[in-house]
């Protein structure tokens, strides 16, 4: 008899992937540090850095770089104005920049060892075979996004989207260890296709997901340095419209990217939307029954989901230092993690 709970991954590949999916936690949260510092734009070369993949070796090294990454393209004529950025902040930002950039280049090669290994075996193919093709146009883009980001000098609307590509990267190979973590026969996984769970459930993921990405438009485009008081916003609760859409702002699109009021005005109350979601889904998941694991997972979801409304908060009031800003990405990516782990435990949950 087939044993249906049998994984199709070696431990040696189950750990290579948790190593992946680590290193691009980390790596989306070490992205946050770069928007929150600015870092970014420490280094606008790319892929190479003053000609090479190495950092500055040498104090006339970096008075080179400084020189040229940072005074001639801002053309700043008085290198010791109040304003300037000095050698030693920028060795810092071009720090964090570069760290951000090695840690996608290793995430990058670990991949496609994962994807060769993967489409060369034809029962993992078979199962996993569109995502782990999906995960790599997903890696393509994010590549050509990182660089388009730091030319066009880090818009709001470039950063959201880099910000959320890089999610769907990092969902599409959670997805791929957890299907591969598990054999179910034909008859199961097309119960589970249809279960009545899915719908509320991938609606809380879907929520979740805009929410971050609103987030990344918060980041982006400074709106959590503005109305830093709560629950209202500057003493109101809704904003008077001429702040919420400003015809100077130009149309629609440049006010929901651009607009600051509306920025953190949509972040605050989509909140609502992701709690309803939530309450929804969790509703439903007392009319089945779950694995052991699968209660964790919605547990989990509740906690961070509170965690990360008193962290932004606080992270709001506080005028959004970096250290809080960078926990509340990492709580985040956190509530995600849980929230696609606790989806696909759905998916098997039986009716009561």
């Amino acid at each position: 008899m087939t044993d249906f709970n049998e994984p199709y991954l070696s431990k040696a590949m189950s750990l290579w992937l948790k190593i992946l999916l680590v290193l691009l936690f980390i790596l989306i949260v070490w992205g946050a540090l770069v928007r929150l510092t600015g870092s970014g734009l420490s280094i606008p070369e790319w892929p190479i850095v003053n000609g090479t993949i190495l950092p500055p070796l040498s104090d006339d090294d970096w008075q080179a770089v400084y020189r040229t990454y940072y005074l001639e393209v801002h053309n700043i004529s008085d290198p010791y104005g109040p304003e300037v950025i000095q050698l030693e902040k920028f060795k810092t930002m071009f720090a964090i920049e570069y760290l951000h950039r090695m840690l996608a280049a290793i995430a990058g090669i670990i991949f496609i060892v994962l994807f060769v290994h993967f489409m060369r075996d034809s029962a993992k193919r078979k199962r996993v075979g569109y995502l782990m093709t999906l995960a790599g146009a997903l890696l393509l883009l994010q590549v050509v996004l990182g660089a388009v980001v730091v030319k066009e000098e880090l818009k709001a609307e470039l950063v959201a989207g880099h910000l959320a590509v890089a999610y769907l990267f990092y969902s599409v190979l959670l997805w791929v260890l957890l299907r591969l973590g598990r054999r179910t026969d034909s008859n199961h996984a097309k119960s589970a296709s249809i279960s009545g769970l899915n719908k509320p459930v991938w609606l809380m993921v879907a929520v979740l997901f805009c929410q971050i990405i609103s987030g990344g438009l918060m980041a982006g485009s400074g709106a959590g340095h503005i109305l830093n008081t709560f629950p209202k916003m500057g003493g109101h609760w809704i904003p008077p419209l001429s702040q919420l859409y400003s015809s100077l702002q130009g149309g629609l699109w440049n006010n929901l990217v651009e607009n600051r009021v509306l920025i953190q005005f949509i972040h605050r109350w989509w909140i609502l939307a992701l709690i309803a979601a939530v309450i929804w889904a969790r509703v439903g998941v007392g009319k089945y029954s779950l694995s052991r694991r699968g209660k964790i997972y919605f547990r989990m979801v509740d906690v961070l989901l509170v965690l990360q409304i008193v962290w932004g908060i606080g992270n709001l009031v506080m005028k959004v230092p970096v250290y809080m800003s960078a926990g509340h990405s990492g709580i985040a990516l956190l509530l995600f993690t849980f929230s696609l782990m606790a989806a696909h435990e759905a998916g098997f949950a039986a009716k009561k």
